[in-house]
């Protein structure tokens, strides 16, 4: 019968892959004996790749009779943007 409760497997439709890259690299300046500077750097999705957001997996909304979802498997979002973070620090 129409939207009602099937028998699909549960985790059928499976989403885009998830692609990130995470580097960092340091470097430690001694200055005295006891003193030494650092400097870091952070690249937060290096490569700057897009990644998509999961499908819609709603096919009716069941509140108000069965409306049929429009968007229904399709993909509507996604998220990736590189970032760099620079720190120095000071031990002693």
């Amino acid at each position: 019968t129409p939207w009602t409760w099937g028998n699909s497997a549960r985790d059928l439709i499976w989403g885009p892959g998830f692609w990130n890259w995470d580097m960092s690299g340091k470097k430690d300046f001694p200055i005295r004996e006891a003193l030494k500077a650092e400097f870091r750097a952070d690249f937060l999705d290096a490569f700057n790749h897009f990644n998509l957001a999961n499908p819609v997996t709603v096919i009716a909304d069941s509140r108000d009779g069965g409306t049929p979802v429009a968007d229904s498997g399709a993909v509507r979002s996604g998220s990736g943007q590189r970032a760099i973070q620079l720190s120095l620090s000071l031990s002693f």
